[in-house]
């Protein structure tokens, strides 16, 4: 599990770069996509560009299903990547610092890695199927109380 999580990372910091240097420069660069009120940017494709690009060098038959670009590469693996290349595109496109980059990988439909990544607050969260959660590399657990 541990490489499906060091390249999830590798991909969600790069996104991260992007969606730092897109930030306050959107305005021509938001549409509607969908239904109203669902926004698509002009960083939300260059994030997810970014990621694609990461995900299929490292592992090129593996099934990607993006939100911008929908299903990708062959459907029928074992291997599923689900990003989000901007979580929070109306917080993001009104400088709200409140998004992040959000991939995970499913093997057989089971969850066995996630990584989220809050390029404005430089939160990087990780886990992976038997290699615990951490907050910037440091372990965190659940609370023992309710």
């Amino acid at each position: 599990m541990q490489i499906f999580l060091d390249i999830a990372t590798e991909a969600a910091l790069a996104a991260g770069v992007v969606l730092q240097n897109y930030l306050g420069k959107l305005e021509d660069t938001i549409t509607e996509k969908g239904r109203p009120g669902d926004l698509v940017t002009a960083a939300d494709k260059a994030s997810e560009q970014v990621i694609l690009e990461v995900l299929r060098r490292h592992f090129p038959q593996h099934s990607i299903l993006a939100e911008e670009s929908g299903k990708l590469g062959n459907q029928d693996h074992d291997f599923l990547w689900a990003i989000d290349p901007l979580d929070g595109t109306t917080n993001y496109a009104h400088q709200y610092p409140c998004f992040a980059v959000s991939i995970g990988l499913l093997i057989q439909g089971v969850p066995k890695v996630g990584v989220i990544y809050d390029p404005f607050r430089d939160e990087l969260f990780r886990a992976g199927a038997g290699l615990g959660a951490t907050r910037n590399r440091r372990p965190i657990h659940v609370s023992q109380t309710a």
